[in-house]
């Protein structure tokens, strides 16, 4: 029974691992197109502001797919995410 537990727990680790890369990608693909930077450099502004804001990656990544989701256009998430070069 608890070598089922285990496989269970295990399973589910992985798939919340995933889902927080995915996220992960999808910030770093955002943070290219709006800053025109490269994915080494996205990579350092999420891990940058994560430090800066002692909050975890994947949570600075929901922070920059929430902030595009309410300004799509390139303009408006270019505006919100100005603070992301600091």
């Amino acid at each position: 029974m608890d070598l089922a537990v285990a496989a269970l727990a295990e399973v589910d680790d992985l798939r919340r691992a995933m889902q927080t890369r995915s996220m992960i990608d999808m910030a770093k693909g955002a943070l290219m197109a709006v800053q025109g930077c490269d994915e080494s450099e996205a990579f350092a502004l999420l891990r940058a502001a994560s430090q800066r804001e002692h909050r975890k990656l994947r949570d600075v990544a929901a922070q920059v797919l929430a902030t595009i989701a309410e300004n799509p256009s390139p303009e408006g998430a270019s505006l919100s995410l100005t603070s992301w070069r600091d």
